[in-house]
């Protein structure tokens, strides 16, 4: 794949889960309770998410959940794991609301499906952060080089 489509695609995303996460991150009214209260789809078991004791821990995982993995992309740097972690959140998010006019396929899969490329491709290759992090972490043959592609 040409790597200026890998690399626009990548920037992109990340820039999408970035500023998704930190509008979340700044406002302190945010909340995800009204999302998991109103799932459509297996309501029984987000509606557990809303306990007054796990929502405030929901509500951090996703915010920086979000914003973590849109650095990652944007920086180049552990892309395997920010898509992953990407993936689960859109996993998460296309659950519980009804289906719209696109029925199955939305844009949490057509995310999590590019996510999905980003993670098969050497997406963190070009200009990215990773060959100035690897040379701290012993190279591209330690153990921690195949978490930071």
């Amino acid at each position: 794949m040409n790597d200026w489509i890998v690399l626009s695609s990548r920037c992109a995303l990340g820039w999408y889960f970035f500023h998704a996460g930190l509008m979340k991150v700044i406002d302190p009214s945010w909340s995800s309770r009204g999302f998991l209260e109103h799932a459509a789809m297996f309501p029984d078991i987000y509606i557990l998410f809303t306990h007054p004791t796990v929502l405030p821990m929901v509500d951090v995982l996703n915010a920086w959940g979000l914003t973590l993995v849109g650095v990652a992309l944007i920086l180049g740097i552990g892309i395997r794991c920010a898509a992953s972690g990407g993936i689960l959140l859109m996993v998460l998010y296309y659950f519980p609301h009804e289906a719209g006019y696109t029925y199955i396929i939305d844009d949490h899969v057509v995310i999590a499906l590019l996510l999905g490329i980003l993670m098969v491709q050497d997406a963190g290759k070009l200009l990215s952060v990773r060959p100035f992090v690897l040379r701290y972490v012993g190279g591209e043959n330690s153990r921690l080089a195949w978490w930071l592609r």
